[in-house]
């Protein structure tokens, strides 16, 4: 059976593929170690969080470099990186974004995905390996950060959080389980494209900043937010599509956020 090598396998996203392909599963370390020999590698490591210095995120491609600079590429026939759509693309006018949109990272951490996206593309080249991009929506858990985790705590302990967005600022978001989900569906797909290919993966769920503070609001039964009126904020809008629908196979169900505060709630998560 062969092995797929998941960098970044206790993550919000690798520790859900790592319950998706079972056995077949290999952790690789910080320094591109790892036990046996895999034919597949999934990148998903890296911080999921906007950081906004710049200092910061040439330490995190530092990091990429010498984790990659460990991997025996020699066996690996196929790489899946996981990278992150809102911020490559930046946020537009003109919505929804397709694969055809140019790239446009506006931030720091978008500029750090679009350069560990180019330092793939050259280990393709040199090492002859089929790379697959796949670039997400917003992708939430209790591991991750972000938005919903910070609601989710809000829901879990009864405390209010200030945002620095527009409140009517809208995105897709997903759980990092469904994510998984569509992942392992994707590498499993008989009918993958021989040639290297950048593809969006999303959620069809969107949500304004301002849903996701009802949602939690609800449960809470007082505002969990002290920033709802602060219209003077930047408005961040990012809606993805897609021309390849079909790479990803049938997914019929995606995790409402509603359901997850709701297990929050509960105790549950």
């Amino acid at each position: 059976m062969s092995k797929v090598g998941i960098c970044g396998i206790n993550g919000q996203i690798g520790s859900h593929l790592s319950s998706q392909f079972g056995t077949q599963a290999v952790g690789v370390d910080r320094l591109g170690v790892y036990e046996g020999k895999i034919d597949c590698l999934i990148w998903a490591a890296g911080s999921t969080t906007n950081r906004s210095e710049k200092e910061d995120t040439l330490v995190e491609l530092a990091k990429v470099k010498r984790t990659l600079s460990g991997i025996n590429f020699s066996t690996i026939k196929h790489v899946v990186l996981i990278s992150s759509g809102g911020s490559v693309y930046g946020s537009r006018s003109s919505l929804p974004l397709n694969e055809d949109a140019p790239l446009n990272p506006q931030t720091p951490y978008g500029q750090l995905k679009v350069a560990i996206e180019r330092e793939f593309q050259s280990l393709s080249h040199e090492h002859e390996f089929k790379l697959s991009i796949l670039r997400l929506a917003n992708v939430y858990s209790m591991k991750g950060k972000g938005l919903v985790r910070t609601v989710a705590n809000c829901v879990d302990t009864n405390k209010a959080f200030t945002f620095q967005v527009h409140p009517n600022s809208r995105k897709q978001y997903g759980h990092a389980a469904d994510y998984a989900r569509a992942i392992f569906n994707f590498i499993s797909n008989s009918n993958l494209p021989s040639r290297n290919v950048a593809l969006n993966l999303f959620a069809p769920h969107s949500y304004s900043i301002r849903d996701i503070i009802k949602l939690g609001t609800a449960l809470t039964k007082f505002p969990i937010s002290n920033s709802i009126r602060s219209l003077h904020l930047p408005l961040e809008t990012i809606i993805l599509d897609t021309k390849f629908p079909n790479y990803f196979g049938e997914l019929r169900e995606w995790s409402e956020i509603s359901s997850f505060l709701n297990r929050v709630k509960r105790g549950e998560m």
